[in-house]
């Protein structure tokens, strides 16, 4: 295996095919069920259980056999390719090489996240204790979406400035800033678009308006301190008050008997 890179050589040739036939296969797969929820469902759409949902199972389950068959020769091809434009970088030093080392990675992180959020979409549905249908048939469109993604990847990956090959019938009319936005979306809208089925909604609860009523208050009589006793305004400091009439009476008895000096 050369270590130069080259768009006409067998790693390059063999990533862009696998690029679109992955596309194809998954682009049909979704359509062909989509059509057949779109038959047999529509426009009521539902939950199924029992025989049906097994036959639908069954289809999405081929839907991991593509994904088994073309991710790691995928994934493989990529590897081969950035080495040998690790070595064009090294060696001719072309900004034109290290661009396309930039376009092959992201698209390669690009095409693994979007093929986890699937898988882990499928998986969702098939554990399912009954399949909405209506929430399937939405995944399916898609899955329509990254596979356009794939076969435009396989269209754009190697190409140049001015390239003749990019004239492609099915992109023509298509917005390709667009389509280079779809891998970075993508994944996460895979992830976010389905909701249970029949999940109730919250509740609104409403706030109750609550009239105050009047209530009366009954005045209240005013509380009278009692007088203080005449002994303890007696102990207060400053308080003047006469002396009891039996000690006056005493104090002049005691005069009288004190036998007075003479000069």
């Amino acid at each position: 295996m050369t270590k130069i890179f080259d768009r006409s050589d067998y790693e390059s040739r063999s990533l862009r095919a696998c690029y679109r036939e992955l596309g194809e296969r998954l682009a049909a797969e979704a359509a062909a069920l989509r059509s057949e929820l779109h038959e047999r469902h529509y426009p009521g759409f539902g939950a199924v259980g029992g025989t049906k949902k097994r036959t639908i199972v069954q289809q999405l389950r081929q839907w991991n056999d593509i994904f088994r068959d073309y991710a790691e020769r995928l994934f493989r091809l990529s590897f081969e390719v950035e080495e040998k434009l690790v070595h064009s970088i090294a060696l001719e030093r072309k900004g034109e090489h290290r661009e396309l080392f930039e376009r092959v990675r992201a698209r390669k992180g690009e095409t693994d996240q979007i093929l986890r959020a699937i898988h882990a979409k499928l998986r969702h549905f098939q554990t399912m204790a009954e399949l909405d249908t209506e929430a399937l048939y939405d995944f399916c469109m898609l899955g329509q979406r990254a596979a356009q993604f794939l076969q435009f990847t396989a269209l754009v990956l190697f190409a140049a400035p001015g390239d003749t090959r990019l004239k492609d019938p099915v992109f023509r009319d298509s917005d390709w800033q667009e389509f280079d936005r779809l891998g970075k979306n993508l994944p996460a809208t895979i992830r976010a678009h389905y909701a249970p089925y029949r999940e109730p909604p919250p509740e609104t609860v409403e706030a109750e308006t609550v009239e105050a009523e009047p209530v009366a208050v009954e005045p209240t009589e005013p509380s009278v301190t009692p007088e203080p006793t005449r002994s303890r305004r007696a102990r207060r400091a400053g308080a003047s008050s006469a002396p009891p009439p039996d000690a006056a009476a005493r104090l002049d008895h005691m005069r009288r008997a004190q036998p007075r000096r003479r000069s």
